[in-house]
C-alpha cells in the first residue's frame, strides 16, 4: 500500500512490490522444505500459515494416514497371532481378513479395545 500510494513517484521502488512478493513465495517453499525434514513444527507451521503457504496440510494429512493405517494393520496383526488357535497352521499376512472374520467376539473386542488405544496414543504423540 505504502509502495503504491505514498512512493510512486521514486524510481527505485517501482518494482520493490514484486520483490518482496516474490520474497515471500521462496521464504514460503524454503519453510515448506523444512517442514518435511524437522520434527520441531509449531514455529515451522506458524511460518507458513502467515506466508500464505497451506500446502503443508496435505503432505501433513498423507502422512497422519499412512502412520494411522499402519499402526492399525500392526495392531490388529498382532492381535490374530495372539488369538491364533492351536488348530491354525499358520499366519499368512495375505490372508489378514480370513483370520480376521474367525475372530470370536471376546476376540473382536480386545483387538478393538488395542486398535482405540494405540489411536488415543499416536493422537496424544500428535499434540
Amino acid at each position: 500500500e505504502v509502495l503504491s500510494a505514498d512512493l510512486r513517484a521514486v524510481n527505485c521502488f517501482r518494482h520493490l512490490g514484486s520483490q518482496l512478493e516474490e520474497t515471500k513465495k521462496m521464504i514460503g517453499k524454503m519453510l515448506l522444505e523444512e517442514f518435511e525434514q524437522i520434527s520441531n513444527l509449531y514455529p515451522i507451521i506458524f511460518s507458513l500459515v502467515r506466508c500464505h503457504e497451506f500446502r503443508f496440510l496435505s503432505i501433513l494429512r498423507e502422512e497422519i494416514n499412512a502412520t494411522v493405517k499402519n499402526s492399525t494393520k500392526q495392531i490388529v496383526k498382532a492381535q490374530i497371532l495372539t488369538h491364533l488357535d492351536a488348530d491354525t497352521i499358520g499366519y499368512n499376512p495375505t490372508t489378514l481378513s480370513e483370520h480376521i472374520c474367525k475372530l470370536t467376539s471376546p476376540q473382536w473386542d480386545a483387538t478393538l479395545l488395542a486398535v482405540v488405544n494405540c489411536l488415543i496414543i499416536l493422537c496424544n504423540k500428535m499434540k
